[in-house]
């Protein structure tokens, strides 16, 4: 294979000495958010607010959903009819007037509507149907149940204390376990001798073409030790690899059957010569396919955790382009969500 070929250690690796700019990002936009926010805010209620979708239009949308929300004081939940576009606060005081004769005794805005089964509330100056949680249950037809809580009775382990706002922003008493979190799990010379012994391994099954399917299982070792040092993570390319290879390297031989002469009145067929396990074109596909799998991988693993070297590029092996549309050509609504990013560019900080 001549992905084998050189040192890997030279092929995969270089060395980096970048600044870790993102620290002290993370810092300034801490320190920030304690300022504007301390702890004694009222914006500190320790629970989960449901998710809204802002860009969603509803008060051109004339639609009523059924809305059962479940109270202390009744033993059955109550159902409203409720229009989508219609405030959760309104919605709230609907359903204090279930349990209370005289609301200009009851503080309404000490009252949320959390989401049955689960940990989150709806935002009190949202409209119902902006909600994710109410987008959804409209989405797949199911039924919408909420129950009316006061906020005493939520659980505020979220909720920021004194303590949190007087501890240090610079992170130093734990930098050493930000920049490098896993140097006691993988190094640059580990992984360049697993992927050196790959390489060697891969060669010697490439090579003995008569028993293909007993060198297989060293090349899957090989390979399941190096996702082992990746701390333990293997990627479906690896896994479909890993077993395209273990089929054509295991398919049923094809032999040759010749037929020689005996005598004048018989013939006798004679033993069959050795076959090869399927075509050499198809296994060395199959090799490339994994090696390019593998690479993939370490170059995956580089870039979400904080390592101390980085891919380089290497001699045969093509990264995969994905598809590209510039987003002046598109017309269509595109809407996702992201829940987390790690090792983001500087330059796209804003």
């Amino acid at each position: 294979s001549n992905l084998g070929d050189g040192s890997s250690e030279d092929a995969l690796f270089k060395s980096s000495d970048r600044k870790n700019e993102e620290v002290a990002s993370f810092c300034d936009m801490i320190t920030k958010l304690r300022e504007e926010h301390p702890h004694m805010s009222c914006s500190n209620l320790g629970f989960v607010l449901s998710p809204v979708l802002l860009e969603r239009d509803l008060s051109k949308e004339n639609v009523s959903v059924k809305v059962t929300i479940e109270m202390e004081g009744l033993q059955q939940p109550v159902t409203f009819t409720c229009d989508v576009s219609s405030p959760v606060e309104l919605i709230v005081i609907q359903a204090l007037c279930c349990t209370h004769d005289d609301l200009g005794k009851v503080v309404t805005s000490d009252y949320v509507l959390r989401v049955c089964g689960r940990e989150e509330v709806l935002q009190s100056r949202q409209c119902l149907g902006s909600h994710e949680h109410i987008h959804l249950c409209r989405k797949f037809d199911t039924d919408i149940r909420l129950q009316l809580l006061h906020v005493s009775a939520m659980r505020h382990d979220l909720a920021r204390t004194s303590e949190d706002d007087a501890d240090p922003t610079d992170l130093q008493q734990h930098l050493h376990l930000y920049s490098h979190p896993l140097k006691h799990t993988v190094s640059r010379k580990g992984l360049s001798q697993l992927m050196d012994a790959y390489h060697n391994e891969l060669d010697i099954f490439l090579q003995t073409k008569w028993e293909q399917h007993r060198g297989m299982e060293r090349v899957a070792h090989a390979t399941k030790a190096v996702c082992s040092a990746l701390s333990h993570i293997e990627t479906p390319d690896v896994t479909e690899a890993v077993q395209a290879l273990r089929h054509a390297a295991n398919r049923p031989r094809h032999t040759t059957i010749e037929v020689c002469p005996l005598n004048a009145g018989s013939r006798v067929e004679a033993p069959p010569s050795p076959g090869r396990a399927g075509s050499s074109g198809e296994v060395e596909a199959k090799a490339e396919r994994l090696t390019a799998a593998l690479y993939e991988l370490v170059e995956l693993y580089c870039a979400a955790f904080d390592a101390d070297f980085l891919p380089g590029a290497t001699e045969g092996v093509v990264a995969r382009d994905a598809a590209v549309r510039e987003a002046p050509g598109v017309a269509d609504t595109l809407r996702f969500t992201l829940h987390a990013a790690h090792h983001v560019p500087a330059g796209w900080i804003t």
